[in-house]
């Protein structure tokens, strides 16, 4: 089963681990890495309500993603203006 953790920083990330992080930033991303995926939702100028819909429909897909791969853990770093 996967785990989703909210975090407020990427710095939370346990170091060496494999993950999938979702995250707001200025465009739309998905980028595999050695640790994993990044997935970034473009937040800007967008209503609040539809980006909270896509930032959902992230997660899930960043879950199955994270199972399909054989990682525990997905990262939610949900503060729009975060980095």
């Amino acid at each position: 089963m996967v785990e989703v953790k909210r975090i407020t920083s990427t710095a939370e990330i346990t170091q060496g681990e494999k993950y999938v992080l979702v995250q707001y930033g200025d465009k739309k991303l998905d980028s595999r890495h050695s640790r994993g995926h990044t997935l970034t939702i473009e937040s800007r100028h967008k209503p609040d309500a539809l980006k909270q819909v896509e930032f959902h429909t992230a997660i899930d897909g960043a879950k199955r993603l994270a199972k399909d791969e054989g990682i525990k853990t997905v990262y939610v770093l949900d503060h729009p203006d975060s980095d």
